[in-house]
């Protein structure tokens, strides 16, 4: 039995011991995810950069950004920083090469290279699609998606190290939960606490106002660049409109996988910690498995949802590849994304 706080006398000692959060099963299924998130997006590169018909022009590059940040968020939890989860205790260690380097709090998100593929159809549709390919553009595209989530990396920094220093967070944080101890003692983890710092609330608070934020851009894109193809449906060949309104399908759909795979669980795991709920840790260790299937599922609505890739996945599993295709049918495809 730990001995009484000397600055946290007041605080009841939970009774949680996170055994059943040191499960093999858990880490099989995270080095799975990573094979997958792996193989997955090798395939989503291969049809990108080699079956992207030419008319679809530039915007292969946006599809190749969403497979790339849905890999970086996936590499990151399943391979850089492979999170130990001990939540309600608001702690996190890390089993992954970040382990040596001590308590180390940080992460990348792909939900923001969406909304920037959602920017690029929506300025094509009005005709101004070159801003997004100026100075000030790209610095733009490129500094939200590295520091988005620079506000609650800084909030969790303030939360583990003031108003003291993280020697008097852990002293918290041991305090109401003595069992969590001996998963942390010896190991590189991050830890906050309600009882040791006020920002703390304000860090949970922010991320998940991050993840709403960015689903509210991505709808009102989605709205206006909808109700944009409408107006100017009439200036365009049946086949232009077609292919505005495939790659918008294939956007919704890309968009809902992290919106599955992390907005809706990370925002759970957020509120489940906030009011502190006590064994549930299936949960929180499922909302990991989830969140690392990103790759996976983004590629797969991608290759169903275009259908030069699609088609391309038929031709392959046919072994037709070294057959050559119909002439017509090339032309078909090919028009099918000119540009307007």
């Amino acid at each position: 039995m730990n001995p009484p706080s000397k600055n946290f006398p007041n605080i009841v000692p939970s009774n949680m011991t996170f055994d059943r959060y040191d499960d093999p099963l858990y880490y099989k299924i995270i080095q799975f995810n990573f094979a997958v998130a792996t193989a997955s997006t090798f395939i989503a590169f291969f049809f990108i950069l080699f079956r992207s018909p030419s008319a679809i022009g530039r915007y292969k590059w946006f599809l190749l950004n969403i497979s790339a940040a849905s890999f970086a968020f996936d590499l990151w939890l399943t391979f850089i920083y492979v999170p130990q989860p001990l939540f309600p205790a608001l702690v996190m260690c890390t089993k992954g090469l970040l382990e040596p380097f001590g308590n180390y709090f940080g992460g990348v998100l792909g939900f923001m290279s969406v909304t920037w593929a959602f920017v690029y159809r929506f300025l094509i549709l009005i005709n101004k699609e070159h801003l997004i390919y100026s100075i000030s553009g790209v610095i733009c595209m490129a500094f939200s998606q590295i520091f988005y989530e620079t506000p609650t990396i800084v909030l969790y920094s303030l939360a583990a190290h003031l108003p003291y220093d993280f020697d008097y967070t852990l002293e918290a944080v041991y305090a109401k939960f003595p069992h969590v101890r001996q998963y942390m003692e010896g190991h590189s983890c991050a830890a906050s606490s309600f009882d040791a710092s006020p920002f703390t609330k304000f860090f949970l608070f922010v991320g998940m106002c991050q993840f709403a934020t960015t689903t509210f851009i991505n709808l009102w894109l989605l709205h206006a660049a909808s109700r944009c193809l409408k107006n100017v449906r009439t200036t365009m060949s049946e086949r232009t409109a077609k292919m505005h309104r495939q790659l918008l399908k294939s956007l919704i759909f890309q968009m809902t996988i992290p919106f599955c795979t992390l907005f809706i669980p990370f925002v759970s795991l957020a509120f489940f910690a906030l009011v502190e709920v006590e064994n549930i840790e299936f949960l929180f260790k499922l909302v990991f498995e989830i969140g690392t299937s990103h790759s996976f599922l983004n590629t797969l609505v991608m290759v169903y949802c275009i259908q030069p890739y699609k088609d391309a996945v038929k031709t392959l599993l046919c072994r037709k590849s070294a057959i050559t295709p119909n002439p017509s049918a090339n032309l078909s495809t090919s028009r099918d994304y000119q540009k307007s």
